[in-house]
């Protein structure tokens, strides 16, 4: 197992897209959320800590310090990745080394400042980069959880959590999407030795006379696509609903009125393609309308209701429409969004995981 991962460490081939952007922000990010418990254990400086900090004498850099020592331990990244730091947090920080939260807007005001305490914090604290060993390391962890699970979000987050505790900076999430990959793929290699290993040639024999096909199975025989062809495709009209699953769903806030829309990532293994649907709660009201968009992350391909093989955007008076399809084979990711038009703007309201 070990030689099997090590060859495929090498980041040279094209990297496989998992994560949607409002994933990759999620997970760059504080969440605004936090409880006064989190904030707590997150962001109490030891006595340590504090004497490190107050080595610098202007209070914007007093404070800069800190933050960027408080958010390499939670959420593991350097202050520059962030968007920004709730405002209860910077309270909390403040507050501990003695300097008003308002003082934080000027740090930074020398360019290299935050870089070189950024330098200072990794030889303090022993923060080092995401290195081979580290890749090789972090694929052995995830392994017995790729084996369980096929989905990379879970495996995601689980990485992104041991790097955090080992007080490594993740690398970019392309490195993280191709070494999830390589791990599913490890996976999968492991699960089939295991089901084929006592096999004899009779038994392999038979097996692939059952994986032929054959009329007598409608969900595979009567799907008129397949893989790729599939783009743009009616998912009805194609058969590919005959053996549909829902991979996904996500259900938006009220939209007014407690109207909701619930958006479904659906998936047909016969036609290894994938669409959307979304259904509202209750009939659309007039002068406002809905969608739904299937994207497949390799390419950023979509697809809606209103284009070619869809069924058509939710009118007033109806609850759903379903989008043509995006085909891709066994790597196929892709994830569905719903989308409604108040006056004069669609807006997108609802977006379910990568699939």
């Amino acid at each position: 197992m070990m030689r099997m991962l090590e060859e495929e460490m090498p980041f040279t081939s094209k990297t496989p897209t998992y994560l949607t952007p409002e994933q990759r922000q999620e997970l760059t990010q504080i969440p605004a959320d936090l409880s006064d418990r989190e904030i707590a254990r997150y962001y109490t400086f030891t006595q340590k800590d504090l004497d490190l900090i107050n080595q610098r004498r202007r209070h914007h850099n007093r404070l800069g310090f800190a933050v960027q020592l408080a958010v390499l331990r939670f959420p593991g990244r350097p202050l520059k990745d962030l968007a920004g730091v709730p405002s209860r947090v910077l309270a909390v920080i403040a507050d501990q080394v003695q300097v008003p939260a308002s003082a934080f807007f000027r740090y930074g005001d020398r360019d290299h400042t935050p870089y070189e305490h950024l330098d200072e914090i990794r030889r303090a604290y022993n923060f080092r980069e995401c290195g081979w060993k580290e890749y090789v390391w972090l694929a052995h962890e995830l392994l017995p959880l790729a084996l369980e699970s096929e989905h990379p979000l879970p495996l995601i987050e689980h990485m992104l959590e041991l790097l955090r505790k080992e007080g490594i900076l993740p690398p970019g999430f392309p490195h993280l999407e191709r070494l999830t990959w390589i791990v599913l793929k490890a996976a999968e290699r492991c699960l089939y030795r295991l089901l084929t290993s006592n096999l004899t040639l009779e038994h392999r024999t038979k097996l692939d006379g059952l994986l032929q096909w054959d009329s007598h199975f409608p969900a595979l025989a009567a799907v008129s696509c397949s893989n790729t062809g599939c783009d743009g495709h009616d998912p009805v009209s194609s058969g590919c609903d005959s053996d549909a699953q829902t991979k996904y769903t996500a259900t938006s806030n009220d939209l007014g009125g407690e109207l909701r829309a619930t958006v479904y990532l659906r998936y047909s293994v016969a036609c290894l393609a994938a669409w959307a649907k979304v259904v509202f709660n209750q009939p659309m009201p007039s002068g406002h309308y809905g969608d739904a968009v299937v994207a497949r992350n390799s390419d950023n391909r979509q697809q809606d209701c209103i284009e070619a093989g869809g069924n058509g955007k939710v009118w007033p008076g109806q609850t759903s429409c379903y989008s043509g399809m995006v085909g891709g084979g066994y790597s196929l990711t892709a994830y569905a969004a719903g989308l409604y038009w108040s006056p004069y703007a669609w807006k997108q309201v609802a977006t379910t995981y990568s699939y």
